[in-house]
């Protein structure tokens, strides 16, 4: 049986092949979708990242521009709603500074004003947070080898530590 592009395919349907492109205009967007939503199921995606992942599966760019749009109208796609998943995550592993936060979630594709938002809403909701990072990261660095105060502060600014925290806690 040929097929044309409005019409339904089963097995054994034949797709004339000027009808190609739009059958491929048809279908594409919703598979674009509900991959990009199995993807979501198992973990929080920021915007890029989710777009690098579909364009690696073979999705038009506009596409997936076109399906993020509408994802991220729904509310389903955030990438300030991501970036406050990665931290919480994050601040438990990693002892590092809110610079070295920042530039995480911009590394995965956070614009730097939601990053920067994100981890000083972080930090105001805990201001424990900092202290707790901050005397992590000095523990794990005095655990390899002893050295000076200048030592020790170059290593937290590397860190992505503040002078002013670093201050505090001396």
């Amino acid at each position: 049986m040929i097929a044309h592009a409005d019409d339904e395919l089963s097995v054994g349907s034949v797709i004339v092949a000027e009808d190609l492109p739009a059958y491929v205009r048809r279908v594409e967007p919703p598979a674009c979708r509900e991959r990009a939503l199995a993807l979501l199921a198992r973990a929080e995606q920021s915007r890029d990242s989710l777009a690098s992942k579909l364009r690696a599966r073979g999705y038009a760019a506009q596409t997936v521009r076109v399906v993020l749009d509408e994802l991220e109208d729904d509310g389903i796609v955030d990438d300030a709603r991501f970036s406050e998943v990665w931290l919480n995550a994050r601040v438990r592993r990693a002892a590092e500074g809110p610079r070295a936060l920042v530039a995480g979630l911009v590394r995965r594709g956070v614009s730097p004003d939601v990053a920067e938002s994100a981890v000083e809403s972080l930090i105001a909701n805990n201001p424990e947070v900092r202290t707790w990072a901050l005397r992590r990261a000095i523990d794990k660095i005095l655990r390899s080898r002893s050295m000076t105060q200048e030592e020790l502060s170059a290593r937290l600014l590397r860190k992505g530590f503040t002078h002013a925290d670093i201050r505090d806690i001396f």
